[in-house]
């Protein structure tokens, strides 16, 4: 579950052990990315980061309910994020969409 994760990369590390069975799974999400494969293959290396955009079109993708999306768009904005007054703005968000998940 996306709740557990406390990373973007540790969610899709995730999707991809868990569909590692599925053929061109990778091609698959890098279209719903709309970027290259090589380019995930970047981000999943860290090298670089997922635009918003791209972190949007994987919520449809893995059909994401609300809250969900919500969560992993702050996950992604969170590898972005520059400074530690952001970071730590952005971790609080984390924390207060976790709890309205627990309700």
């Amino acid at each position: 579950m996306i709740f557990t994760c406390s990373s973007d990369l540790v969610w899709v590390e995730k999707k991809l052990k868990s569909l590692k069975k599925v053929r061109g799974y990778r091609k698959q999400m890098a279209l719903a990315a709309n970027c290259q494969p090589a380019y995930l293959s970047q981000v999943l290396s860290g090298k670089v980061n997922f635009t918003m955009e791209q972190a949007d079109g994987l919520c449809e993708f893995w059909s994401l309910d609300e809250l969900q999306s919500e969560y992993w768009l702050n996950l992604v904005q969170l590898s972005r994020a520059g400074t530690v007054t952001l970071k730590n703005r952005i971790q609080k968000r984390l924390k207060t969409i976790k709890a309205q998940a627990k309700e």
